[in-house]
């Protein structure tokens, strides 16, 4: 097993959050080829995501994003809206 890179682990498993299920394995084809090991990870991330239901007060890819230690965390969270006024992070 090779050294998977975290930081595209992230980059796929957001994009794959923002399909539809029946969509992810055509994307996981597509983006991951070959490399076993990265759609392993980021398969079992999906399904750990799935399996966390409605139990989550953040949304289930910050904290995945959290637990694997990227540090590109803060540029992945939208700016937020508070009337007309917009809340920077």
């Amino acid at each position: 097993m090779g050294q998977i890179n975290r930081e595209r682990v992230s980059e796929l498993f957001v994009a794959a959050l923002e399909l539809r299920p029946g969509d992810r394995a055509a994307f996981l084809d597509l983006e991951c080829g070959g490399e076993t090991d990265l759609r392993a990870e980021v398969e079992s991330l999906l399904a750990a995501s799935e399996n966390a239901g409605g139990c989550l007060d953040r949304p289930a890819e910050l904290l995945v994003l959290a637990e694997i230690g990227t540090e590109r965390l803060p540029l992945l969270i939208p700016p937020r809206a508070l009337g007309s006024d917009r809340i920077k992070s």
